[in-house]
């Protein structure tokens, strides 16, 4: 006997939500590595404040660099609530390539925040935060 597993499909049965957020998020986007289709993607930021630090030089040749006529000159920042930051690198990885790209990816400085998005939960779990505060969000 064959174990059968199913995925869950929405609009119209046409496509999983994994599929429907490579299609609308990732829109185009293909693997780094071996150009198969997007499972994940990993971008490296770092804090404008460090950079100015640390790497000057790197900032001014970016600035010089920027494509955008209406900006010349300007380092394209990131706002956050943790402060301007600049985007270093975005990796997009396919299923097999994922978890070579993640191990570089945790190599990198101990000051550049890495963000990894998988999509949407294969499984259909729902995650909600909640800080441990007194008060339960759902009293």
């Amino acid at each position: 006997m064959s174990k059968v597993i199913h995925t869950r499909r929405f609009a119209d049965g046409k496509e999983t939500p994994q599929e429907m957020h490579a299609r609308i998020a990732w829109a185009g986007k293909r693997c780094t590595k071996c150009g198969g289709k997007p499972h994940i993607v990993i971008r490296v930021i770092a804090p404008l404040v460090e950079l100015q630090r640390l790497c000057p030089e790197v900032l001014i040749a970016i600035a010089a660099g920027n494509p955008d006529p209406a900006h010349r000159g300007e380092v394209p920042v990131i706002p956050t609530i943790y402060g301007p930051m600049l985007r270093v690198s975005e990796v997009v990885a396919c299923q097999l390539c994922a978890p070579d790209a993640e191990k570089a990816a945790a190599k990198g400085p101990s000051w550049c925040i890495v963000e990894i998005d998988r999509g949407p939960d294969p499984k259909g779990r729902v995650v909600v935060g909640w800080d441990g505060g007194e008060t339960c969000p759902r009293k």
